[in-house]
């Protein structure tokens, strides 16, 4: 097998915006509408039920696609699957 160079930067972009952004992007979009649409409280309730949902079926795609690619052993694809699924049940789970 060749070595092949990580590419830190990128790793680093990856993480942030997926378990940085977000959970945050996802927590505020229901103040945020709030903000923007003062009293359309169905709005609200809409994006709070959607929004994670959107992003429970984003973050399990694109982070199942990076596993796969990544060239590990089946025994670390299995724990960052399991890794991946933690950081989406805690999306899913964490309120502010």
């Amino acid at each position: 097998m060749a070595a092949t160079c990580v590419n830190v930067l990128f790793w680093l972009s990856n993480v942030i915006a997926w378990d940085g952004l977000l959970p945050v992007l996802v927590f505020s979009s229901p103040v945020v509408l709030d903000w923007l649409l003062p009293g359309n409280l169905d709005a609200i309730q809409v994006a709070a039920v959607v929004i994670p949902m959107a992003a429970l079926i984003a973050r399990c795609y694109i982070g199942r696609r990076h596993i796969l690619a990544n060239h590990c052993s089946p025994a670390i694809q299995d724990l960052q699957t399991m890794a991946l699924c933690a950081g989406i049940g805690l999306l899913l789970t964490t309120r502010l």
